[in-house]
């Protein structure tokens, strides 16, 4: 009887693990590169920088990247494809970014603010990566002007 326990207390501790494992995100993940140039940005006296952050279902994600010499700007931001899982469906890896929110910052001030719908701005290059459809050309003079694509 002590033998038949241990067994199906061990059997079941095989299948939770395993399960357990699975269970885990195994989907690859995306990137969205945006990219444009900041015009006007003589004005400004400190570092200028670009923030990138996707907002998903699954989360928020971001980078932060220093303005080129010629005032461009690339910001290429990793994010997760995981939606869900299930035991008889597997790994459902279809998440994608909603919206995307680009600040251009001064010395961390927040210069020029915008927040782009996803569907609207950028096109998907394969499976997993999107960049945008055109690129971005933002005034840093203007507190919220982008010129659209």
């Amino acid at each position: 009887m002590e033998l038949f326990c241990i067994r199906g207390a061990a059997v079941t501790a095989f299948v939770v693990i395993v399960f357990s494992f699975s269970a885990v995100a195994q989907c690859a993940t995306g990137t969205v590169l945006v990219y444009g140039e900041i015009q006007n940005v003589s004005i400004h006296r400190g570092q200028v920088r670009i923030s990138v952050a996707l907002n998903s279902p699954k989360g928020r994600f971001s980078k932060t990247a220093e303005l080129m010499t010629d005032n461009s700007f690339r910001v290429e931001v990793p994010f997760s494809t995981f939606q869900s899982w299930s035991p008889l469906r597997g790994h459902r890896c279809t998440s994608a970014p909603k919206t995307v929110e680009i600040k251009v910052l001064d010395d961390r001030q927040v210069v020029v603010e915008r927040t782009l719908k996803f569907g609207d701005y950028f096109n998907r290059e394969n499976s997993l990566d999107y960049r945008l459809k055109h690129e971005l050309r933002i005034d840093a003079s203007k507190s919220t002007d982008f010129a659209d694509p």
